[in-house]
């Protein structure tokens, strides 16, 4: 028999996510700083910009997949390429046809 409510381990990581957009609300903070949420930025088809991710796990010229605190986000298209990386963000370029999470 589980126990659900506060105590419970499985709600524990949505309760702190609840918690902390809470305060960043209350605080007048963007989600994402508190959160560590991925910020993404498309321009047109050509190009993809993910700020606070965790990691590129898969890159070919067709799909590139990144892990984030949302869970994994994939990137389709032709010609894929990273333009730039670096710790903060990574920027796709290439012609892209589809954005979405779970892949």
């Amino acid at each position: 028999m589980s126990k659900k409510g506060v105590g419970n381990a499985e709600n524990r990581p949505r309760i702190a996510a609840r918690l902390k957009s809470g305060i960043a609300e209350a605080l007048g903070l963007p989600k994402e700083i508190l959160l560590n949420l991925p910020v993404i930025t498309a321009t047109g088809n050509e190009q993809i910009n993910i700020e606070n991710y965790k990691a590129v796990v898969e890159y070919t010229g067709e799909t590139v997949r990144i892990n984030t605190a949302c869970g994994m986000l994939s990137i389709g298209g032709k010609g894929l390429f990273i333009i730039r990386i670096s710790t903060e963000s990574v920027t796709i370029g290439g012609r892209i046809a589809d954005v979405r999470y779970g892949g």
